[in-house]
């Protein structure tokens, strides 16, 4: 027998929630993942990196922060006790996977540490910037290294300046575009 690759199996129903959304905010989606459950991380370390990111996203202006937690993620009010403090920012606590697409599909980028979405997002042709927060020990899938339509990012980077670039600036989102397309079609 022949097995012939075909690509992504959800991709024809990913695209059916892809459409175009006018809002008066650029949406920044963050997909969480469970660093601590998997015990690849210590919470205190986890919430300080997502402190710093929100922070850092709330030096732009006229945004709206969305965290999406994986569903595996067991303990809601490290989060509730993070997000508190921003008026930007919501939480999503779990999504059933047509919400996740109305959800990506929603917010004009996504930002995650090492998870699945960023597939969706490139399917619903979202600029996508990957945080990787362990250098070459990351315990997940290496499928977006050097990967041309993620953007990725130091854990030690301030998130604000390329996320606002990626957000206004034309050239880079074509260019992005253009690679999300090529990925796409592999």
């Amino acid at each position: 027998g022949e097995i012939v690759i075909t690509g992504f199996v959800d991709s024809d129903e990913i695209l059916k929630y892809k459409e175009k959304v006018e809002k008066p905010k650029k949406t920044v989606l963050i997909t969480t993942s469970p660093l601590v459950e998997d015990n690849f991380m210590k919470e205190r370390d986890y919430k300080s990196y997502i402190k710093i990111y929100l922070n850092n996203l709330n030096k732009i202006e006229n945004i709206e922060v969305i965290l999406s937690l994986h569903p595996r993620e067991l303990n809601i009010k490290k989060y509730n006790s993070i997000i508190k403090n921003y008026k930007n920012v919501q939480m999503i606590k779990k999504v059933d996977i047509k919400s996740l697409y109305k959800l990506i599909n929603y917010s004009d980028l996504l930002l995650f540490f090492g998870s699945g979405t960023a597939i969706e997002a490139n399917i619903l042709d979202k600029p996508t910037v990957y945080i990787n927060l362990f250098g070459k020990e990351m315990p997940y899938i290496r499928l977006f290294e050097n990967s041309g339509p993620i953007l990725e990012l130091d854990k030690e980077e301030d998130i604000s300046i390329p996320i606002k670039n990626l957000l206004e600036n034309k050239a880079q989102k074509e260019k992005l575009a253009k690679e999300r397309k090529k990925f796409i079609e592999k």
